[in-house]
């Protein structure tokens, strides 16, 4: 039987080859979109609605995110550049901050991207009208340091 360590690990592998085939494939689909539609300047965002995957914790899938926008072609240059941010939405993984219910929702900007401040914007204004809608408390916290206080 395996031990605990090793199942955690193989589960975590799992989840984030999952998120990262996706990104990867939403990448091309945002490129191919361009070209069809003779719209190469717009910029590409993923956006993830995790309503039911208990599994699929936030910073596991900043984590996914993450490595997927870090990699680079043989000649140093960025693999996936078709998106220039990710951003997901859900409430499934709250978090008690000083009794306060919060609704952890990573996102990623690919800082190298020419659309990096349109997505900073659009982000912001989607996360506003979301936790409008959900009637809780907007909380900017970057991702990074919501992973160091754990």
């Amino acid at each position: 039987m395996k031990d605990g360590p090793k199942l955690k690990k193989e589960m975590f592998d799992y989840l984030t080859k999952a998120v990262a085939a996706n990104i990867e494939k939403a990448d091309k689909q945002t490129r191919d979109t361009r070209k069809v539609f003779s719209i190469p300047g717009a910029m590409g965002v993923v956006v993830l609605l995790n309503q039911a995957a208990q599994t699929l914790i936030p910073d596991t899938i900043w984590y996914a995110i993450e490595m997927v926008y870090l990699k680079r072609t043989k000649d140093g240059a960025r693999r996936y550049t078709s998106n220039t941010g990710f951003i997901l939405l859900g409430e499934l993984h709250s978090v008690n901050a000083a009794g306060v219910w919060l609704n952890p929702m990573p996102t990623f900007v690919d800082s190298e991207s020419p659309h990096a401040g349109r997505f900073t914007a659009f982000e912001d204004d989607l996360l506003q009208r979301w936790a409008v809608f959900n009637g809780v408390p907007l909380e900017n916290v970057p991702m990074e340091k919501m992973l160091q206080a754990r």
